[in-house]
Order: C-alpha cells, then sequence, then structure tokens
C-alpha cells in the first residue's frame, strides 16, 4: 500500500511539473522568446515522457532557462 502511495505522489508530481512547463511554454511563445514550431511540436507524447521523468526534465529545463 505503501508503494502505491509514493507511485501516485510521483505521478502527481509529475503531472504538476508538465503543467508548468506548459504555462512557461505559453508564456515563452507569447513574449516571442520560443518559436511557435516548437510550441506547436509539444505533444502528448512528450508529455508523457516528462511525468514518468519529470526530476530529470526539471534539469534540463532549468539548464536550458539559465543560458
Amino acid at each position: 500500500m505503501e508503494i502505491l502511495n509514493y507511485t501516485i505522489s510521483y505521478l502527481l508530481s509529475g503531472i504538476f511539473v508538465s503543467f508548468i512547463l506548459d504555462l512557461q511554454q505559453d508564456h515563452m511563445t507569447k513574449k516571442g522568446i520560443m518559436e511557435q514550431e516548437f510550441r506547436d511540436n509539444w505533444g502528448i507524447a512528450e508529455r508523457l515522457i516528462v511525468i514518468l521523468l519529470w526530476p530529470i526534465a526539471i534539469i534540463i529545463f532549468l539548464k536550458a532557462l539559465l543560458k
């Protein structure tokens, strides 16, 4: 039962991170920082990868953001 709680927490955290990344991409697209073509390529497959591998996704996003 405890493993189920950890799994649900991990997946919910991934969903939250994916949501935040979507909001950030929308904001960056509206400001002209990110090209619309990149935003259009952000699909369900990429969202699922972020949900499953969100700790790595956060590190990659922060490195790109701070450049």
